[in-house]
């Protein structure tokens, strides 16, 4: 008798939580965190995932706004200088944040208008006059009025 050799088949590895959630955070190492936090004896699968999707949505949010701070400031890198500008910048950012400090960057970006020059004011307008216009854009693309359908007998 010939020894045959087994043929295995090599299985599929399951996907990940994350990949079947469509999210780019870790589901398996937020679910770990809540685990060893010991905010609740019990946790659901759901939970994990949904709160990896939200920090994913605002480290999404504050990325985008610190890529438009450093665009408008002619950079090519985004610094931690530019995350607390775009933090402070966004009023609802700015609330959830409100007591957090973000580590290697200045003070808050505040100077009173009195203290800057004719120079320094005239920039200032600038980028603020750009920045809000920037802004009343994005509402106005967010509100656009959906078109109604007009058909007979309406």
């Amino acid at each position: 008798m010939s020894g045959r050799s087994k043929t295995f088949r090599a299985k599929a590895q399951t996907p990940s939580r994350s990949t079947r959630a469509g999210l780019n955070f870790p589901v398996g190492r937020v679910h770990r965190q809540l685990r060893e936090s010991g905010y609740a004896r019990r946790i659901t699968g759901d939970a994990p995932v949904y709160l990896a999707a939200v920090l994913e949505y605002i480290c999404t949010e504050i990325l985008d706004l610190a890529g438009n701070v450093t665009y408008d400031l002619k950079k090519a890198r985004i610094k931690p200088d530019f995350v607390n500008l775009a933090v402070r910048n966004d009023a609802e950012l700015d609330e959830l944040f409100k007591n957090a400090h973000i580590p290697q960057s200045t003070v808050r970006p505040h100077i009173h208008r009195a203290l800057l020059t004719k120079h320094d004011q005239s920039k200032l307008n600038a980028h603020v006059s750009t920045f809000n216009a920037a802004v009343s854009k994005k509402k106005l693309e967010n509100e656009k009025p959906k078109k109604k359908a007009i058909g007979k007998g309406c």
